[in-house]
Order: structure tokens, then C-alpha cells, then sequence
């Protein structure tokens, strides 16, 4: 992972270990430049972050549906 520092900002945590650094080394190992590798690690963490942000939208309504459907039952 020597070339884990043009992405280290995208991520402090797990996320830039596990994925955003793996993506800039493989796409910079492949030819890519520094700055697409950069652009190509921040699309795929921007993703990420739009399916966290579906997946907790989806389960907050879920839980209220939840919630809803027991004060009536009891």
C-alpha cells in the first residue's frame, strides 16, 4: 500500500484501509495517473456513502412503521 497517501484524507477509519487505498493502488498500478486514481478512490467512497445513506433511511422507516404498528396492537 505504498501509494495509500494521495488517498489518506478520504478516510481516517477502516474505510480508507479496506477500500479507498486498495482502489488507488490498483488503479495506479494499472497506469492510471495519481490524480485519476484519486478521482476513481473518491467515487467509489462517495458511493459507499450514498448506500449507507439509502440503508439508514430504509431501516429508520422501517423501525417507525415498527413502532407505529405496536403502541396500536397494545
Amino acid at each position: 500500500m505504498e501509494n495509500f497517501n494521495a488517498t489518506n484524507f478520504l478516510s481516517w477509519g477502516i474505510a480508507g484501509t479496506l477500500i479507498t487505498g486498495p482502489v488507488a493502488d490498483l488503479l495506479l498500478k494499472n497506469g492510471y495517473s495519481a490524480l485519476q486514481a484519486y478521482r476513481g478512490s473518491f467515487l467509489v467512497a462517495s458511493g459507499l456513502t450514498l448506500i449507507s445513506l439509502v440503508l439508514i433511511v430504509v431501516f429508520n422507516i422501517r423501525e417507525n412503521r415498527n413502532r407505529k404498528g405496536k403502541r396500536c396492537t397494545e
